[in-house]
């Protein structure tokens, strides 16, 4: 392979979906994340973090609060119910309304199997969790005004709740508040709001509020202890490390303020021991508001208006940002007629084509009833686009006419009872012919599709629940259509040949984040979210031989040697190719770096930086803020395996086009930055 061109472009500018909400549970290693568009994310981060799940709501309700039970996810809504989540299925499993108006908060005491919800009439709902039902328990006391925000204490018998000047303390098993306390005004006329609280073991309420303060109370005699001025505005969101030793807060001002617990002696007795929290370090992770906090272990997770996911920890400093593009395939190339599919949250656009690096806007879809679209698929010719909503499956039959001056757009109906179904990954063959669709019951179908726009079921494959036991996320096809692999959120990988079950791979304990069937059909490369050491193995990348069933030597010989730089990534692997004239050089990429890999050269050091490619801008370069060209080459004397190209902010999309040429489609954070509304004006130093 000699020199190889890289075409970037940045037209698509998605809408970044604030985050609202944060919850971790330790049973699952799992964060469960909901955004401004009623979305509902899980992502697992016990390794590299990583979209885990997706629950797609009504988008005109909002989740206000999550908490999990046991592995189980509960959410409420503004919608005045409270929902539990069928995580293998992507569906709601129960759901009961509170008493009255809109739930704005729930906890969950695990030693009593009881859930607190807050609602905006003032009610707090007693909820019983059963194995296989929601049941009401009791109501208590009726306050004025809306709950905003609830915590049990740790053995169950007490709450505490903030609303409008005040947090209160209940006795859950009389139904009445024993203490109220009133944090205090800024103004006169203007009240306090209690956004956040939480507890600890001993009782400590720690509350958060408009005024921009942390306050701590004793919950045991209803008593003030401390308040800080922790914000210049209001704090959203408190949460305790798992030792309960620190609290870190935030809000409209987006610094991450943090509080440690220390001891101190009681003045006059010796032998007596207090504690007092003070105020440690802060950090400016955020520009806009911060909604949400939670802990995982020692990492802190927050996110807010700006959409970004950032996972930090001190010490050591450490500061990672996700982007909020990172829950499914959102490009799609149709490499036969030279046209991408963009799909955003309710519609699609049709690019082509038109100069050696121009595209052309060539057609806008709009998906059904504005629905939010789960995933989406065009065939390699270009005439067949196949996307799901959370109601409907449609197949569009395309046809570009006048040399795509004009695009005329028609629904396929009549489609086989296995289609009407919501689809989770759909997949065409590389020659267009057959279409394989996997729906949220992990159930594949392959129909064949016909010129007279007619289409015929094939096959609905039998999963045994031995071989794939989760939620499917990943899908492809060999290009004479002989292999199928299939990938699943429990580490499953599962082949089929000539669409009989024909093996799986080694099972290992975390998902693979990305798959690619390499162009002469015989292997299979797949990528891994975690470092698993198996018989002194690292096994983040695999390449399987499909025809002998086993892995190949040059995958035997990564796992014994994967760079450590390798095994350090920040980002899981988003997706793999291979060179369409060479089936030794293998690419993969994440958020920010292509890493090309060569098997015929030697494997790098483990403890070797892995070299970086330069890139020159091409003579026919035509750089815009939305297109540019450049080129590098691999004829290299090193003779390493590894390269990485390392000039890029959030890719979005990485795929081969012509003859040694790539395309790179990325999105700038600048564009997502002017689609925010303002944050919180700050003075600087040295600025006005």
């Amino acid at each position: 392979m000699g020199t190889y061109e890289f075409k970037k472009f940045r037209f698509y500018s998605p809408i970044p979906r604030a985050i609202h909400c944060l919850r971790y549970d330790p049973v699952l290693c799992k964060l469960a994340l909901s955004r401004s568009n009623n979305t509902l994310e899980i992502w697992d981060v016990k390794h590299t973090p990583h979209v885990d799940r997706v629950f797609i709501g009504d988008k005109d309700d909002s989740i206000e609060s999550i908490a999990w039970y046991n592995g189980r996810l509960f959410t409420a809504s503004l919608c005045g119910s409270i929902f539990e989540h069928d995580l293998l299925n992507l569906s709601i499993k129960y759901e009961i309304c509170v008493t009255s108006g809109s739930c704005w908060c729930i906890d969950i005491n695990v030693r009593n199997n009881l859930l607190a919800a807050g609602t905006e009439d003032g009610y707090i709902n007693i909820i019983k969790i059963f194995e296989d039902s929601l049941i009401h328990e009791k109501l208590l006391d009726k306050q004025e005004g809306r709950i905003l925000c609830i915590a049990w204490e740790a053995n169950g018998e007490f709450l505490a709740t903030g609303s409008l000047d005040a947090v209160r303390v209940w006795n859950v098993k009389t139904g009445h508040a024993i203490h109220k306390l009133t944090p205090g005004r800024s103004e006169m006329n203007k009240p306090t709001v209690v956004w956040c609280l939480t507890v600890t073991n001993d009782f400590t309420i720690i509350s958060g509020d408009s005024r921009g303060k942390i306050t701590f109370w004793d919950g045991n005699r209803g008593l003030h202890i401390d308040s800080h001025q922790s914000h210049k505005a209001a704090v959203l969101s408190v949460c305790l490390n798992s030792e309960q030793s620190k609290v870190y807060c935030a809000g409209v001002d987006p610094v991450i303020a943090s509080f440690e617990k220390i001891n101190v002696r009681a003045s006059g007795f010796t032998n007596v021991v207090n504690y007092k929290w003070i105020k440690s370090i802060q950090r400016v992770i955020h520009d806009h508001d911060v909604r949400a906090l939670a802990m995982c272990e020692e990492k802190l997770f927050s996110g807010g208006v700006d959409g970004y996911l950032a996972l930090s920890s001190y010490p050591p400093k450490v500061l990672i940002k996700y982007s909020p593009m990172l829950q499914s395939k959102k490009v799609c190339l149709a490499h036969e007629a030279k046209i991408l599919l963009i799909t955003y949250d309710e519609y699609m656009e049709i690019w082509h084509w038109s100069f050696k690096i121009t595209l052309s806007h060539a057609a806008m879809i709009k998906s059904y009833k504005n629905g939010y679209i789960r995933c989406s698929s065009i065939s390699s010719d270009g005439t067949w686009i196949a996307y799901s909503t959370e109601s409907v499956f449609r197949l569009l039959r395309v046809f570009l006419i006048n040399n795509f001056t004009k695009t005329d757009i028609k629904r396929i109906s009549g489609l086989p009872s296995e289609l009407k179904t919501v689809a989770v990954s759909i997949c065409f063959s590389s020659d267009s012919k057959y279409m394989v669709v996997v729906d949220k019951r992990r159930r594949i179908t392959i129909v064949e599709l016909n010129s007279d726009e007619t289409v015929r079921m094939l096959h609905t494959l039998n999963i045994d629940n031995e071989v794939l036991t989760d939620v499917i996320h990943s899908v492809c096809i060999s290009k004479q259509n002989e292999y199928l692999v299939v990938a699943d959120r429990s580490s499953n990988v599962a082949v089929w040949k000539n669409f009989q079950y024909y093996c799986s791979l080694p099972k290992y304990t975390c998902a693979p984040t990305a798959m690619a069937i390499s162009h002469n059909q015989k292997y299979v490369v797949v990528s891994y979210a975690d470092h698993i050491v198996s018989s002194e193995e690292l096994f983040t990348i695999v390449e399987f031989n499909m025809d002998k069933k086993r892995f190949t030597s040059f995958s035997k010989a990564l796992g014994q040697k994967h760079p450590k730089q390798w095994l350090n990534r920040q980002f899981p692997v988003e997706g793999i190719l291979f060179d369409r004239t060479n089936s030794n050089v293998i690419m993969i990429y994440d958020d920010t770096t292509i890493c090309i890999i060569d098997k015929t050269k030697k494997l790098p050091e483990v403890n070797l930086k892995i070299p970086r490619l330069d890139t020159v801008k091409s003579p026919e370069n035509s750089d815009t803020s939305e297109s540019s060209s450049s080129q590098f080459s691999l004829n290299r004397s090193d003779n390493i395996a590894f390269h990485v190209l390392k000039e890029f902010k959030h890719i979005v999309y990485l795929s081969t086009f012509e003859k040694n040429e790539l395309l790179v489609v990325e999105v700038n954070p600048d564009t997502l930055l002017k689609k925010l509304p303002g944050a919180l004006q700050k003075n600087r130093f040295g600025t006005m």
